[in-house]
């Protein structure tokens, strides 16, 4: 059985820089950073969850790093940070599509300024993406779903 918390752990890892990190330094002694663990407090956790990749994006323009998750045989999943490195789930970012979801990608793929989320499925090739959008009234079911061919 897959554990749901090591793809969102590492994702959150690198969003949570400034967060209960402390650097402590020497004049003779170079700096280091020191982690804190706050999974408990800041990770929403769902024991049901397949969670297989992560990938860090600033969904919602505030300036901090958000964690699009892509789960397996259920609905993908966007967290976003409050700025304290906490995450909070956006209920149906991404619909509530379910699939083969085993990575995601995020690039601004069609050129617009605003960041683009592609799940990658595996054995049913049904990839979705989701063209990020300017306006916060668009639906949440906008992808386009595959197999996308070059």
């Amino acid at each position: 059985m897959h554990s749901p918390i090591p793809a969102l752990a590492l994702a959150l890892a690198a969003s949570l820089s400034g967060l209960s990190v402390t650097a402590c330094a020497a004049p003779s002694q170079p700096s280091r950073t020191v982690f804190t663990d706050v999974t408990a407090t800041h990770v929403p956790t769902d024991a049901a969850l397949h969670a297989l990749d992560a990938a860090l994006l600033d969904a919602d323009g505030d300036g901090d790093l958000d964690v699009a998750v892509a789960v397996e045989n259920g609905a993908n999943r966007l967290y976003l940070n409050e700025g304290t490195g906490k995450l909070t789930q956006a209920p149906d970012a991404f619909g509530t599509i379910t699939g083969d979801n085993e990575h995601v990608r995020v690039a601004d793929v069609d050129g617009d300024g605003h960041i683009d989320v592609l799940f990658i499925a595996e054995d049913t090739e049904q990839h979705n993406l989701f063209l990020g959008q300017e306006s916060a009234d668009a639906p949440a079911d906008q992808s386009r779903r595959g197999p996308f061919q070059g």
